[in-house]
Parts: C-alpha cells; sequence; structure tokens
C-alpha cells in the first residue's frame, strides 16, 4: 500500500457530499463527485469568499451550511495577520451564524476518513494531495496554511476570551489532524523517519476494524528497525505489550510511560501498556514533547532481559577471563561477534560501548544500563524510590475556561501554603504549574530558565490570582504583555487533566541511612584511633578507606548554598567543620614522608568527636539527610503535578531510562515474601521540580564497571547489572534502590 500511495502522482481524498450521514460513519461508495470549486494558497478566491460569506450572513438559517461557506470562512482565516482584526470582523456575524459555522467546520473535520488508522500511509507518503469535500476541492497546502493561522486565532483569544465561545474554540483543535500528518509528511520527504512511539501518539487512536491495525497499520512507516511483525495469531493485549517492548528497546528508554495510564478501555492489558483504542488526550500527547527536556534516570539504558542477552553474557561467564574483552586486542573479535551473533539494539549498544573502550575512550563518556526483567504482562526493575503521596488536590480538567482554571490552580497554591508545607516557595510552585517549561517564539516548547522567573510571577499574578479572585481584568488586559503568553499556553498542556499531589519523604530510608552513620562511626573509632594510637598501619589504612565509603559525605555531595539559606545555619556550620577535620587526615595521608606515628592521633581524635557530635542531634540529622539528597521538602517544596486520577499512598519511583518520576500504586490484596518484589500498577508520569534531571541516585553501571565486577565463580552473577550496593527492598547504600514489579 505503501508503494501505490507513494508513486502515485495524485491522491485524492474524499471526504463526502457535505450530508450529516458523512459524520462519524463508515466510509461507504458514492457517486463520482461533480465540478468542484478550488481553493489553494494563492488570492484567487479571496473575492469570491468574501462574497460568499457577506450573502451568507445576511441570509436566514434555513439550511445546513455548505461545503463552500466552510472553505470561504477558512480562506478569509488566513488572510488575517493581526488578531484583534480578526476579531472585529466576527462582529458583523449574527451569533447563531457563528454557532452553525463551527459546528459546520466540526462537521466537516470529524468525517470517518479522519479517524481511520489506515489511510495515514497515503496521507503520509503521497507526493500531492487533494481535498475533496462536496462540491469544493483544496489543495493539502492550503490546509497546513489555515492550521498555521490557528495560532493567531489562539493568542487572540487569550487576549479576548469573550470575543467566542468555549465550544467554538473547541473545533480549532482538531486541525492538529492535519498538523500532524503535514509533520509526518514533511518528514517522510526528507528522508526523515519516525519511530513507532511517535506515530501511536499521534494516530494510534484512530478506528479500524481489527484494533491490531492501530499498531500494524503503522509498520511501514517506521524509521527504526522494530522487532514485530503483523502476526494476526496474537491477540489484542499481546500485540500492544509486543509494541511497548519493542519500543523500549528501539527508543533505549522508557518514554513510552508518560502519559496517563489510567485511562483504559480494556481491563486485559497490564498497567504499563498504553491502551492505543482509548481517546488521546490532546494535552497527554503535547505534554510528552515537555518531558523529552527531562532525564530523571540521568541517562541509565534499560535492557530488556532475553534469551539472546543471557547467551551473550555467557561470553563473558565462560572466558577464564572477562575482563580480556577490555585489551585493545579484543576490539576487532567483539566487533564481528556483535554483528554476527546478536541482533539486538540493547546488545549491539553494549558491544559498541565495549570497543570505544578498547581503543582508548574514557569510561566516563560510556552509557550505564540497568536491566528489566519481563515475564510477559510484568516489568521487573530495580529502581529509586522518591517518596509517598501524602495528598491530593482538586483536579484541573480543563483550561478552556481561564477564569475557572485560574480558580482550581490559585487553589493549589492555597493548599500548599497552608497545608502541606512550612516552608513555602513560590518559585517551587510556579515551576511545578508550569512543567518547567514555556513556549518558544516559534511556536514549539522549550525550558524556563531562570531569568523567566520575574515574568512569570507577573503572569501568575494578572492571569491566574486576580481571576481567581473574581477582580475586572479589563483595565490590564490591552497593556498586557504579549511574551506572558508563552506561559498560558505552556500552562494549558502542562496543567490540563492533572492534579497538584503532596509528598512526604522514603521514611525507612533515612532511618537505615542515619544507621548507616552510627555504624559508620563505630567502625571508623576501631581503626581510625586505635590504628593511630598503636601505629597499626594495616588498621589505619583500612580506616581511612572507611572514611573514604562513609555515607554521610557520599549523600551530601550536593549541597550548596541556596540549601544552606533553607537550613539551621548552625548545623550546617557544624557540617562544615567535619568536612575541614575530615580534610584534615586526608591532608597528613597524601604527605609524601608519612609514616604512621603519634601525630595522627589528634587529628582523628577532633574529626571523630565532631562527627559523633554531629550524628547526635538525630532529628536534626534526618532533616539535614532529607535536604541533601532526597527529592523531597524542602528542596522540592513537597509537591509534583500528576495524573488525573492518583490518591493518597501511591509512590513515586524513577526507573531506569524514565526521562520522569513515576506514579505508581502498590497493590496491598496480595501477600510477597521477601524474596518477591511488591508488585504495582503504573498510574503515569508526574513532575517533581528538582528530580527531573538526575538529581537523585540512580539505578545502574556502564558495561566495563559491570564486567570488572563479575565473578567467574558464580552462577548468577551474569543475571543483573550491578546495582549499587543497594539489595533488592532496602534502603542501604545508595540510598533507596528497591526491585519492585510493575503488572
Amino acid at each position: 500500500m505503501r508503494e501505490i500511495y507513494g508513486t502515485a502522482s495524485e491522491v485524492i481524498i474524499f471526504l463526502g457530499d457535505g450530508s450529516h450521514a458523512d459524520y462519524n460513519s463508515p466510509l461507504r461508495s458514492k457517486p463520482p463527485p461533480g465540478p468542484c470549486r478550488m481553493f489553494g494558497i494563492d488570492d484567487m478566491n479571496i473575492p469570491l469568499a468574501r462574497q460568499t460569506l457577506d450573502n451568507w450572513k445576511m441570509s436566514a438559517l434555513k439550511g445546513p451550511v455548505q461545503a463552500l461557506e466552510i472553505f470561504s470562512f477558512l480562506a478569509i482565516l488566513t488572510q488575517f495577520r493581526d488578531s484583534s482584526s480578526l476579531l472585529e470582523s466576527f462582529k458583523t456575524f449574527p451569533k447563531g451564524h457563528v454557532t452553525a459555522l463551527f459546528e459546520a467546520l466540526r462537521r466537516t473535520l470529524l468525517v470517518a476518513w479522519w479517524d481511520r488508522i489506515w489511510v495515514v500511509q497515503e496521507a503520509v507518503v503521497a507526493q500531492t494531495i487533494t481535498v475533496r469535500y462536496s462540491g469544493v476541492a483544496a489543495s493539502w497546502e492550503f490546509l497546513v496554511e489555515v492550521t498555521r493561522s490557528l495560532s493567531r486565532w489562539d493568542f487572540a483569544f487569550t487576549r479576548y476570551p469573550n470575543s467566542i465561545s468555549a465550544d467554538c474554540l473547541k473545533v480549532f483543535n482538531l486541525f492538529s489532524r492535519i498538523s500532524d500528518l503535514d509533520h509526518h509528511r514533511k518528514d517522510w520527504k526528507s528522508m526523515q523517519r519516525t519511530d513507532l512511539l511517535t506515530l501511536l501518539r499521534s494516530f494510534g487512536h484512530r478506528k479500524a476494524t481489527d484494533n491490531r491495525d492501530r499498531v500494524y497499520a503503522l509498520l511501514g512507516l517506521c524509521s527504526d528497525v522494530v522487532a514485530i511483525r503483523p502476526n494476526y495469531l496474537l491477540n489484542e493485549a499481546e500485540v500492544y505489550t509486543a509494541a511497548v517492548l519493542a519500543i523500549i528497546r528501539s527508543t533505549r528508554s522508557l518514554s513510552i510511560m508518560c502519559g496517563d495510564y489510567s485511562r483504559k478501555a480494556s481491563q486485559d492489558l497490564p498497567s504499563w501498556v498504553p491502551d492505543w483504542g482509548t481517546i488521546l488526550v490532546e494535552s497527554d500527547r503535547q505534554r510528552a514533547k515537555i518531558f523529552n527536556f527531562y532525564d530523571a534516570c540521568q541517562g541509565v539504558i534499560p535492557i530488556i532481559d532475553s534469551p539472546e542477552f543471557r547467551t551473550f553474557l555467557r561470553h563473558f561467564k565462560d572466558a577464564s577471563d572477562p575482563k580480556q574483552y577490555l585489551r585493545k586486542e579484543a576490539a576487532l573479535e567483539l566487533q564481528k561477534a556483535y554483528k554476527m551473533s546478536f541482533r539486538e539494539p540493547e546488545i549491539q549498544s553494549i558491544c559498541a560501548s565495549l570497543m570505544k573502550y578498547c581503543n582508548g575512550q574514557s569510561r566516563q563518556d560510556l552509557p550505564r544500563y540497568s536491566l528489566i526483567r519481563n515475564s510477559g504482562r510484568s516489568l521487573v526493575a530495580k529502581c529509586i524510590k522518591i517518596g509517598t503521596v501524602t495528598g491530593i488536590t482538586e483536579p484541573l480538567y480543563s483550561c478552556s475556561d481561564m477564569n475557572s482554571a485560574a480558580k482550581v490552580i490559585h487553589g493549589w497554591a492555597q493548599v500548599h501554603k497552608d497545608k502541606y508545607t512550612t516552608n513555602y516557595v513560590n518559585g517551587d510552585f510556579l515551576v511545578t504549574i508550569m512543567s518547567g517549561a514555556k513556549k518558544a517564539p516559534d511556536g514549539s516548547l522549550e525550558r524556563l530558565i531562570p531569568s523567566d522567573m520575574p515574568a512569570l510571577d507577573a503572569w501568575y499574578c494578572e492571569n491566574i490570582e486576580q481571576r481567581s479572585l473574581g477582580k475586572d481584568r479589563q483595565e490590564f488586559v490591552e497593556p498586557l504583555d504579549t511574551k506572558y503568553d508563552i506561559f498560558t499556553e505552556a500552562l494549558r498542556l502542562s496543567a490540563t487533566k492533572r492534579t497538584m499531589f503532596f509528598l512526604n519523604y522514603n521514611g525507612p530510608a533515612v532511618d537505615a541511612l542515619v544507621t548507616d552513620c552510627f555504624i559508620s562511626l563505630e567502625a571508623q573509632q576501631k581503626t581510625l584511633l586505635n590504628g593511630a594510637s598503636f601505629l597499626a598501619e594495616d588498621l589505619f589504612t583500612e580506616g581511612v578507606e572507611l572514611l573514604k565509603d562513609d555515607q554521610l559525605f557520599k549523600l551530601v555531595q550536593s549541597i550548596t548554598a541556596m540549601h544552606r539559606s533553607t537550613f539551621n545555619e548552625k548545623y550546617f556550620d557544624k557540617y562544615a567543620d567535619l568536612v575541614s577535620k575530615r580534610k584534615a587526615i586526608f591532608q597528613k595521608v597524601q604527605q609524601h614522608n608519612f609514616s604512621l606515628s603519634n601525630e595522627c592521633q589528634k587529628p582523628c581524635e577532633e574529626y571523630l568527636d565532631a562527627y559523633k557530635d554531629f550524628i547526635s542531634q538525630r532529628d536534626m540529622l534526618e532533616r539535614f539527610i532529607i535536604e541533601a539528597y532526597f527529592c523531597t521538602p524542602p528542596k522540592y517544596g513537597h509537591l509534583g503535578l500528576g495524573p488525573l486520577l492518583m490518591k493518597e499512598g501511591d509512590e513515586i519511583y524513577i526507573l531506569p531510562g524514565s526521562r520522569s518520576p513515576l506514579v505508581l500504586r502498590p497493590i496491598s490484596s496480595q501477600t510477597y515474601s521477601r524474596a518477591q518484589p511488591q508488585a504495582y500498577q503504573l498510574v503515569g508520569d508526574c513532575f517533581i521540580n528538582g528530580a527531573m534531571d538526575g538529581d537523585s541516585a540512580t539505578v545502574g553501571d556502564n558495561i566495563v564497571d559491570y564486567i570488572e565486577s563479575l565473578d567467574p565463580d558464580s552462577e548468577n552473577h551474569g543475571s543483573c547489572f550491578r546495582i549499587g550496593a543497594g539489595q533488592s527492598g532496602t534502603a542501604t547504600g545508595a540510598g533507596r534502590i528497591v526491585t519492585l514489579e510493575i503488572v
């Protein structure tokens, strides 16, 4: 089919004869259309369009709006370069005519063709497209030009919200069907193919006689080597699941988990598999673009466990010396092995990384990996726990009515300020409701930067706070700077169908780290002090190594002056003094002429006394750990933005490969043994300011460190990548590393 449409000189898309029967009904054979009026991107039809609309708005509404009147309106729409002039022209239309015109336009954009999945190929690969509707034909370029003009209309509505009803404005959202197809048409023409995830987000919600075709109909447009082929022996759930696993492999991430996974028509699907048959909310798809800015897992690449991957690992296990693969002379053998024997993209990526290392590349430049096990309907992975949801607010269902939306959003601010935090930071709240994004001058999205904050604060005051209080905005509507609208559009994408939530830190993990500090103190006392006292160099050296590995110093490396301003000043000074005394020990050790003597005893005693005093104030130590390391208050403001159906008790995790933290719901109806991971359901993605760029500890290691950790005498050394010092279900080592199962 792709070749047929791609080689045709022209593809004519027939939307119907303009009757109400065309609306949302199956395509059926129709008599050949007769002569038609053609609309293009030139101005030749503008006089006719103006005359057609003038005659129509002066007449009585005795029948449905005709196709000529609809396309005349679209032609006029492309002529306005000033939004206020556009709104001024609509004052001459009777209200009933405006409503009828938009209803007719809505029906035009909802005829059956726009909803079918198999037509995507014909629209994307066609060289030239002509759209025919009743007695009117239009070039594809004409419809694209109309779509571009709507950005000016949207800005006009922001400035003059009473100019047109919200229901009429929603009709313009349907033009995304045109822009989506045109985006992929341009990519196809420029030989820039699209990955399966992008195609599914754009078109997977379209209708098909067989729901499995929501995936299969798009495979011919994919750029990547998709590890699935049409197989109608599989059921719908199996096809959708196979597509998700293929996407994880090809994108080398869990980006597919961005969205609201609570909306499903089919209950047979695992929670982590999207139901492409569910009508996709436009804000969800657009919001996915925002999360492309972030990398919460800090670049860790997920690897789906497979028989081929286990075979690959056995190459290392069977070697008498696994480190032989790190020698430069092994690079050619390795290159041959992965090109000839292994086809999975994860394995090819790993081997390519090893080849780079063998040829002198720094291991700091090598990617890190983490294994994810797939048992058919579940995913098992090691991940980082951020916290538990302690409260939620009223959801924001729509931003089409900004007055109503402003009341909900300002209500979020009041709850945040009055109930859930004693350290309210306005900047955290503003960044959160925007998901850290703004609209760029070219209409795309980009990240907020610190210099945006004064304008964002002023925009919030005028457009949200004053609206929510019911104040008359007319006095400041006209002088409102156009740059503020970069925030209005981003807010719609970020907050529509979302709710604000509040979370606490992972209490057990903090307790474990506090305990680690006391254990570390005891071990250092036995080695550092005794080694210096008795001139036992081996014992002293062991103490220095324990000092280097102390969890307290590992977890507070990210403390900055900004954190100090929000923390107890005296306690922070204690930590600074402790660091200074720790440094004094290392300076002694690093002296070239150093030999163990009594002169080491005094700095060791001073350091250990300071360490003991620092951790003796347990409540202050706990807060210090929270602020320094955990993605929780006051560093993160105790708040986030997440899916509509979040509820108290949900938990927030960062999984290997996830660009944003994910909301998981524990399944408490089942009993799990210590060896069996707790099961969760995926609710969706969320935004937590400060946890979006890998600020937390991450799960995974580069392949070089992994190979170096292999134990040839162990039977299961190749079962998973080394995950720091943390064990399954514990909070030791790196902190909150746990193993969980998403079902």
